[in-house]
């Protein structure tokens, strides 16, 4: 079992972790957040396994200011639904990465066959 600070420190890395993935697919460098991933799988697991369900805000701060738990539960929920908000654009960068790719591809694959073409008709002559 973990402490909360421990589990606070794990959530906040995990902001951190993603930001950094988020970060590096927008530029390109797939390789770069694919090496994270094992880092997040690892904090996302050690998060699970513990029994603090809260989540760092969107500043990664702690969220508990003393003002009862209302508070903490209302900062709770926004700091689990911008981890929510991190994965969800993730998703949608590595989807639109994949897309990139996949029409570089077909660029490749046409070009390709247009190379083979020219060569046939070439070594016809």
């Amino acid at each position: 079992m973990t402490s909360d600070c421990e589990a606070e420190a794990m959530l906040i890395r995990l902001q951190k972790l993603l930001e950094r993935q988020l970060e590096l697919v927008h530029r390109g460098d797939l390789a770069a957040a694919e090496n994270l991933f094992e880092h997040t799988d690892a904090c996302v697991r050690a998060i699970a396994e513990s029994s603090v369900p809260d989540a760092p805000d969107e500043n990664g701060g702690h969220r508990t200011n003393g003002r009862g738990p209302n508070t903490h539960d209302a900062q709770s929920t926004a700091g689990r639904q911008y981890i929510e908000r991190l994965y969800e654009q993730l998703s949608l960068a590595l989807m639109a990465q994949r897309e990139e790719t996949a029409d570089a591809l077909a660029t490749v694959r046409g070009g390709r066959r247009m190379l083979r073409t020219y060569a046939r008709h070439l070594s016809a002559k």
